[in-house]
């Protein structure tokens, strides 16, 4: 199982800021470094991760037509780390131009990404894939898409349905969200989904993952929540989920974090 940490966005950039303004970075930033390394010990060189650049926003990111949180884009064509946010900003810059041509606003989202009012998820998608070919780059060999969906904002549990009511207004049961998000998959070049589903609905994340574990990357944050008895329940009961995904928030203490990744760490 891989262990991944997201420590820059949302309230882990707020870690950040605030520890800046109390003049304690390095010791901060010492302990991170300190923990991620202590998950490998062994290797005497590392590399940087493709990054997940978020450049459209939906969902409670955004006064939007959008039930997504964030579209991301992974230049996993990259040469190199440098060369990767070469290519993501090309494609945000190129995506500005695309709104503006098409008369969307270009302001931008809780996060960074833009949050034109789009008419619905696919357009969002859609407006994506052609900032990527506008940008010279093909989608689903030099550039696949990620998504976060935050899919516990707009799930009902009373009546146990996926409320897509930013966009269509549609009501999906927990098996039709799952055809949904196999159908994405088939259509478009998708590598990452996160929260594609409730953080507690379980059954429904073990189907998901049949469908497409094999083919993408499942992303379980809100699942997880950094809990060592929800990951304890992922492990014995979905044994599949692809990545385990904790961010450092702001109520979060490192002592906790270092819990979480030993855990982790003895289960591989």
């Amino acid at each position: 199982m891989k262990l991944c940490i997201y420590g820059m966005g949302g309230l882990g950039k707020e870690v950040f800021d605030i520890a800046l303004r109390a003049n304690k970075v390095n010791s901060y930033w010492d302990e991170i470094f300190f923990i991620v390394d202590d998950l490998d010990s062994q290797k005497e060189t590392y590399e940087l991760p493709i990054p997940m650049m978020n450049i459209l926003n939906g969902g409670s990111h955004a006064d939007n037509s959008i039930d997504f949180q964030e579209f991301m884009v992974m230049p996993v064509g990259a040469s190199s780390f440098s060369h990767a946010l070469q290519m993501g900003t090309e494609i945000f810059h190129c995506l500005k131009s695309e709104l503006k041509n098409n008369g969307y606003s270009t302001n931008v989202g809780d996060e960074g990404g833009f949050a034109p009012n789009l008419s619905s998820n696919t357009e969002a998608i859609e407006v994506v894939l052609k900032s990527i070919k506008s940008a010279g780059y093909i989608a689903g060999k030099d550039v696949y898409i990620a998504i976060d969906a935050a899919a516990s904002e707009f799930y009902n549990k009373k009546e146990n349905v996926y409320h897509l009511h930013q966009s269509t207004g549609e009501k999906l049961s927990p098996n039709e969200m799952v055809d949904y998000w196999q159908n994405w998959t088939n259509q478009y070049p998708i590598i990452s989904i996160e929260d594609g589903l409730d953080e507690d609905d379980w059954d429904a994340w073990k189907k998901l993952t049949d469908k497409v574990g094999d083919k993408i990357q499942l992303v379980g944050d809100d699942l997880f929540v950094t809990n060592v008895n929800r990951l304890q329940k992922g492990i014995d009961e979905a044994k599949k989920f692809t990545t385990v995904f904790e961010e450092l928030a702001l109520k979060q203490t490192i002592k906790k974090e270092r819990k979480i990744l030993n855990f982790d760490k003895k289960k591989r």
